[in-house]
């Protein structure tokens, strides 16, 4: 064999290694969850576990934790299932809406929550409260444990992984050792109320964090960006997760006291000294509309002492008057619902000039407050402004207050206003055209959007078309017709349709 032959006979003998290799690792390296306890129990149903979290734990191209640690716990015999509805941004009071719009239809049996970084988050550089105060934050938690247990669930609660200050994405270095300190803070937090609660919590805060420190490599291999765990990192957190997780299926499955529960804090934090220690640093830090705005916030809805609505006030005043338009639009609301008749009129004028300034929703509050001081004249020429840019809910409004007039221009000004706003699809309006058709004696007109009406559920409109059509009222009588609509209507409840069925249809 020549040179050349025996180089290429190496290079093929070279590659034919390399691929066996990558093989071998790919589909022959040992189990990672070999630690586990295989289970030999009954396998009659399967434990639906549903994750509700954060980005940190959100399906994503890459398989994430959550995943990673069912397929484990199957490879192990578990008899589990697993549906990560996870998502980014989310925050407490996010998932307080998933809990009760998507939970239920999953029927889980063990519901394991991540959630306090978006909480803990700090927006704006310059600013020291976090997106959801901390007695904000218990409470939604409170409310995330009890709606769990309502579904006959297991609610597992998990501190949130540490951020990382020097890695974290768009934040200056201050802001970001203030994000860091507050998810330390917010993980506490939650270690102590499962101890209160006495529910199953896991704390990765701690645990990826003693991860981290042991980690061989630099700490980008596991959080590139300070805040969200790598590929790797997903492995590690799955490892962590999948004994605690195969102790809940059992206690699940054998009926078990629940493990994992932690014992009581010895110096629990205090949220109500939290949250004053954020708004105190916030107030004294430099002004800013959008700062402002925020304390505005803050005391509006924080709990207990923190709950000071004069305070707002003055928060969103001073925001208002840089022009920060949710501001105007806010403070003119809580002024406006103050018993003072001087407040009110600074209420009203706020709500004014957000509406000016074009806020989606102080116009409509403007006209509205107007109408209760009882300023009709002024309420109608706001009105009629902003029906005429389009928005349908004032032309009904408009429209509603015109067909009630003794001025027969008025009258006829409200018809063209209501049949313009039906036109545009609005659905009160249509409903109103085919009443006010109907009590004109004008049924031939009214019979379109009876008819439409009838077609997409409205449930008066298929009893009166099955009234309609019994009588032979706007349409040729035809008793199957009558029959079908008044059934329609009968089936959703409605007690009309059900007696005019056995009043007309007794043997039917």
């Amino acid at each position: 064999m020549d040179t050349v032959s025996r180089v290429v006979v190496a290079t093929i003998l070279t590659a034919l290694v390399a691929v066996g290799s990558s093989l071998l690792v790919q589909y022959y390296q040992p189990n990672p969850y070999s630690f586990l306890p295989r289970y030999e129990g009954p396998m009659d149903e399967r434990v639906t576990i549903l994750f509700l979290g954060d980005s940190t734990m959100a399906p994503r191209p890459a398989r994430p934790w959550p995943g990673k640690v069912v397929r484990g716990l199957v490879g192990a015999c578990y008899p589990v299932r697993g549906v990560n509805l996870a998502a980014g941004g989310f925050t407490t009071a996010h998932a307080l809406t998933q809990l009760r719009s998507e939970a239920a239809a999953v029927k889980p049996d063990i519901v394991v929550m991540s959630f306090g970084i978006n909480d803990a988050w700090v927006d704006i550089p310059g600013e020291f409260a976090p997106r959801v105060l901390a007695q904000t934050y218990l409470a939604n938690l409170a409310a995330l444990v009890a709606g769990v247990k309502r579904l006959g669930a297991i609610p597992v609660l998990l501190s949130p992984l540490p951020v990382y200050q020097r890695n974290a994405p768009d934040t200056d270095p201050e802001q970001a050792a203030r994000i860091a300190g507050n998810v330390i803070l917010y993980a506490r937090l939650v270690k102590e109320a499962a101890a209160r609660w006495q529910v199953p919590f896991v704390n990765l805060h701690a645990q990826f964090g003693e991860t981290l420190k042991r980690w061989p490599g630099p700490p980008t291999e596991l959080t590139g960006d300070g805040v969200h765990p790598t590929v790797i990192a997903h492995r590690q957190i799955a490892l962590l997760m999948a004994k605690p997780l195969a102790e809940l299926v059992r206690a699940r499955i054998e009926g078990r006291p629940l493990p994992l529960v932690p014992p009581p804090a010895k110096e629990p934090l205090d949220p109500v000294a939290l949250d004053v220690s954020f708004l105190a640093a916030q107030e004294n830090a430099p002004f800013t509309a959008n700062l402002a705005y925020r304390l505005g916030l803050a005391y509006a809805a924080g709990a207990g002492a923190l709950n000071d609505p004069m305070r707002s006030i003055d928060w969103y005043r001073k925001a208002a008057e840089e022009g920060h338009q949710d501001a105007q639009y806010r403070v003119g609301l809580m002024l406006f619902a103050q018993a003072n008749e001087t407040h009110k009129r600074e209420g009203i004028d706020w709500l004014r000039k957000a509406g000016e300034g074009g806020h989606p929703h102080a116009k409509v509050a403007h006209i509205q407050a107007l109408e209760t001081m009882g300023d009709k004249e002024a309420a109608m020429t706001a009105l009629r402004e902003l029906a005429a840019t389009g928005h349908t809910d004032s032309m009904y409004r408009l429209a509603g207050s015109l067909v009630v007039s003794n001025d027969a221009t008025e009258r006829q000004e409200g018809m063209a206003w209501m049949e313009r706003a039906a036109r545009e699809g609005h659905f009160h309006s249509r409903v109103r055209m085919a009443e006010l058709h109907n009590e004109a004696g004008r049924k031939e007109e009214a019979l379109p959007y009876l008819m439409a009406l009838a077609a997409e559920g409205h449930i008066v409109s298929q009893y009166r078309l099955g009234k309609w059509y019994l009588a032979g009222e706007g349409v040729s009588p035809d008793r199957g017709e009558a029959e079908r609509w008044l059934r329609v209507a009968a089936a959703a409840g409605y007690a009309a349709a059900i007696t005019e069925l056995k009043k007309s249809f007794p043997d039917e």
